[in-house]
């Protein structure tokens, strides 16, 4: 999918004036395009799920439930960090999205970092191991109460994290024919999107408004269908 949001990119931002993309340039475009498409599918899916029970949306709930799995993982977490015990437990490296995290199917609530001093000086109502609590500070996770993690003093994966991960970076690898980048999906650095094609026009939206055209969903079905058509009468000739 990333050539066919590559060429109608390129045919927008030509035919406003604003020239083409370097491949270079696009793929970065692509990138934090990607990340927001993800972030606001994840974003609208829970909006979705709140108010499921209000609506009979069941069939866009399952649309959106079905891309942001692609990006569901799963992690145990351990407080041992360069052989040593931790007060925090390390976040996965590809971390994006909370989903949830438990001990033995009890939820550990997720707080605001901001209440972590609160929960630290309460010396009345502290958590307890049947209502533990966590802070993420970067790619720490902090659970109480402490004796979560540990067993005399030895580090135990005990925390389950479930999260959505980061997206592979895309990567519209390509050859030079003369003066003109040309495509090469037989590359070893290729990467395709990882989002549906039924994200496409997002894509395509939020890569033309980085470079600095902003369009409506109906420009891009005009401009997608332009590209195909000239790509037709290209491998037509």
């Amino acid at each position: 999918m990333i050539n066919e949001v590559y060429n109608v990119v390129q045919e927008i931002l030509n035919k406003n004036g604003y020239g083409l993309l370097t491949p270079t340039r696009f793929v970065h475009f692509a990138e934090s395009a990607q990340l927001k498409v993800v972030g606001e599918t994840i974003d609208d899916y829970r909006v979705a799920k709140r108010n499921a029970a209000r609506y009979d949306a069941s069939d866009v709930l399952n649309t959106m439930e079905a891309i942001i799995e692609i990006f569901a993982d799963r992690a145990m977490l351990s407080r041992e960090v360069d052989g040593e015990l931790a007060e925090y437990h390390l976040m996965p490296s590809d971390y994006m999205r909370w989903g949830s995290a438990n001990v033995d199917d009890v939820e550990i609530v997720k707080l605001p970092s901001r209440m972590k001093a609160a929960v630290n000086r309460n010396y009345y109502v502290n958590p307890v191991e049947s209502e533990p609590v966590c802070f993420i500070e970067g790619n720490r996770l902090y659970v109480y109460p402490q004796s979560i993690g540990v067993i005399d003093s030895t580090p135990v994966d005990e925390v389950e994290l479930h999260y959505y991960r980061y997206p592979k970076k895309p990567n519209w690898t390509y050859e030079m024919v003369g003066k003109t980048p040309v495509f090469d999906s037989g590359s070893e650095f290729y990467q395709d999107f990882e989002v549906p094609a039924s994200l496409f026009n997002k894509l395509v939206l939020n890569i033309s408004a980085l470079a600095g055209v902003h369009l409506k969903d109906a420009d891009v079905v005009q401009y997608s269908f332009n590209s195909a058509e000239e790509m037709y009468r290209k491998e037509n000739r």
